[in-house]
């Protein structure tokens, strides 16, 4: 019997090898990239973008400096509004104060606008005035002479407006007295150390105010 032939071996394969990572670009290739219009687009694109940020911050800043500046100029204009409503009034009040004064036969009105009792004089928001009546009433009660106009006047009293107390005074000093409130808040000695306001509502109560000088 004859023997059957071996079988052949397969011859094997070499294992072929990995391909190998391409290396880092060469200094040319950069070059070529950089070059390259896509990569001039996406660096125009970005600094575009970049100018539209600082563009829009800024636009952003002046906004908030100008929003800052209107809000000084309306509080500005808040302030000026509140004194000229509290100017308008004051107006309006010493016009109801003379007007009642005169109708009540006061002949001083200058001095009944300053003396007058305020507490007993109500102002409303739409500017309506009551009490005026009433505090000019009392005013007089305490004060006749500025219905009269008579007051006491001491025979040989000097002239000097600086007259000591106990002779009389022009009621031009007097009404010069009241338009200084250094002197008026002060006490002088030589009014028995009285406050101007004092020695002037003093003077007042005892008649000692010439009203036709």
């Amino acid at each position: 019997m004859t023997d059957a032939p071996a079988p052949k071996e397969t011859p094997k394969e070499t294992p072929k090898e990995a391909p190998k990572a391409p290396e880092g670009l060469t200094a040319e290739q950069l070059k070529v990239a950089f070059e390259h219009p896509r990569f001039k687009e996406l660096a125009q694109s970005k600094q575009e973008l970049d100018e539209l940020k600082a563009s829009l911050a800024k636009d952003e800043e002046a906004k908030l400096t100008k929003n800052q500046e209107y809000q000084k100029l309306l509080e500005k204009r808040d302030a000026e509004l509140a004194e000229a409503k509290t100017k308008a009034s004051e107006l309006q009040l010493q016009v109801a104060i003379e007007r009642a004064a005169v109708a009540a036969g006061v002949t001083d009105t200058e001095a009944a606008i300053k003396l007058i009792d305020r507490s007993k004089v109500q102002q409303g928001k739409d500017g309506t005035i009551t009490g005026v009546e009433d505090a000019v009433k009392a005013l007089i009660a305490t004060r006749p002479y500025l219905v009269t106009g008579t007051a006491k006047v001491n025979i040989g009293s000097g002239t000097n407006p600086d007259q000591p107390a106990g002779q009389s005074h022009p009621i031009s000093w007097v009404r010069k007295q009241w338009a200084t409130p250094a002197w008026v808040r002060a006490k002088h000695e030589e009014y028995g150390n009285l406050t101007g306001e004092e020695y002037l509502n003093k003077i007042e109560k005892e008649g000692s105010i010439d009203y036709q000088s």
